[in-house]
């Protein structure tokens, strides 16, 4: 279970009332069923987890409790004092726990699958990416159980699941370069015949004057403009810059 703060922080509306509900439900279950629940402070004392991380969950059903929520029921300090003892959290439940969470809680995470894909972001880069924790998920990874690998490839980016794609940092100015190609200046022939200097940007934006260098460019931004000129390509067309005085006169309507 998210936390509803997590939801509410993104923009889901949350029902605060049956939330309120759902907290009692969850933590009677976790004082009356102790053996199903792993407790997680351990882990976050020793910093194995993030301090985001719920104290207590249940791995087969992804339900969760913070000891110090907002939302706890105000029986549960006097039913703490003689709470039964939950079993702590090793390192490789914090594994399956995250991996799970991915299937639970899919708006909670980015798939920079695609990104990764298109040297949008590096390689290095987690496959999958908590929003609120930074914590990453890779696919290959040690520890993934395999029903949870199953539901993954079972699961395209349009599917059920969801997994919400992150936008580059820094690449709407290049996505812009393909969708308005006609707001753009294309300068790279001026600078290969000397008439523009080196340092001058190969792309304008027509109306804002931003300028876009290829050498700065991400790798999948590169290929998809150096394919423009392959045979049969359907790349968009920019209008090439020209110097001041040698604009050609538009004909007469």
């Amino acid at each position: 279970m998210e936390a509803a703060s997590d939801r509410h922080r993104r923009g889901e509306e949350v029902d605060w009332n049956a939330e309120v509900v759902e907290r009692i439900r969850v933590w009677t279950d976790a004082l009356e069923r102790p053996e199903a629940w792993l407790d997680f402070r351990p882990l976050k004392a020793e910093g194995d987890v993030s301090a985001w991380h719920a104290d207590l969950v249940r791995l087969s059903t992804g339900d969760a409790v913070w000891i110090d929520s907002f939302f706890r029921p105000h029986w549960l300090p006097e039913r703490l004092e003689a709470a039964p003892e939950w079993r702590a959290a090793a390192r490789r439940d914090a594994v399956e726990e995250r991996w799970r969470h991915l299937l639970w809680e899919p708006g909670a995470w980015l798939d920079q699958r695609s990104l990764k894909d298109e040297g949008a972001v590096s390689d290095s880069e987690p496959d999958f990416l908590h929003e609120a924790s930074g914590e990453g998920l890779y696919l290959g990874g040690d520890g993934a159980p395999e029903d949870v690998m199953s539901e993954i490839r079972a699961s395209p980016a349009s599917g059920a699941l969801r997994w919400r794609r992150p936008e580059a940092r820094g690449a709407e100015p290049w996505m812009s370069l393909f969708s308005e190609p006609g707001k753009w200046r294309d300068f790279r022939a001026l600078k290969a015949s000397g008439q523009a200097v080196p340092a001058q940007p190969d792309f304008v934006h027509s109306l804002s004057a931003q300028g876009l260098w290829l050498d700065l460019a991400p790798a999948w931004i590169a290929a998809r403009i150096a394919s423009k000129g392959s045979a049969g390509a359907d790349e968009p067309f920019w209008p090439e810059a020209v110097m001041p005085g040698n604009e050609q006169p538009q004909p007469v309507q």
